[in-house]
């Protein structure tokens, strides 16, 4: 069984950001099923709703699996679960696990060699019976986050690509080869 290594995770509220839609796919973007074996990372994913009760919320898990070039764009192949819950604290219900490709675009990855940040625009999510907006969720991949220094070549060419103008296809190549590199 594969560990999945913490990386440091810091969820942001970006106010103003322009919710992407999550769209729900059999198999990602790379070809890899959400059963693949690789690499991954785990991260807490934060949303909110308007229901009769007030201001819901949405709590769950994103993980992801691969990154693979979606024209202009990357497209981050994830799996998303979660709970939503009303404005009155009671449980409306569960998000089972589901396949999903979260739009990320190449100019929201930084990277030295010692660490990458990421921003993923995680959209919106319908669930027992409501719609909530995730908010968008900053990654950072310390290069200390794996033994034996796997990252450090990694991340160093990762920083040489999103300079000056990002190549989404090499990105996206780069940063699939660092997601299995967290194995």
């Amino acid at each position: 069984m594969r560990d999945r290594i913490a990386a440091r995770v810091v969820l942001t509220l970006l106010l103003g950001a322009v919710a992407m839609p999550v769209s729900v796919a059999a198999k990602s973007a790379a070809g890899k099923s959400a059963g693949d074996q690789g690499g991954n990372l785990a991260t807490r994913v934060e949303g909110s709703f308007d229901n009769p009760a007030g201001a819901g919320s949405f709590d769950g898990t994103l993980t992801l699996n691969g990154f693979a070039r979606r024209g202009d764009r990357i497209g981050a192949a994830a799996t998303l679960e979660g709970t939503f819950t009303d404005g009155a604290g009671k449980e409306l219900g569960d998000l089972p696990e589901q396949a999903v490709t979260i739009s990320l675009d190449p100019a929201a990855v930084s990277a030295t060699c010692q660490r990458a940040k990421l921003t993923l625009d995680a959209g919106a999510v319908d669930g027992a019976g409501v719609h909530a907006r995730l908010q968008p969720v900053e990654l950072e991949i310390d290069a200390n986050t794996v033994p034996g220094h796997k990252l450090d070549g990694l991340l160093c060419e990762l920083a040489k690509l999103v300079q000056p103008a990002p190549d989404a296809g090499a990105v996206a190549q780069q940063l699939d080869r660092i997601l299995d590199a967290l194995e």
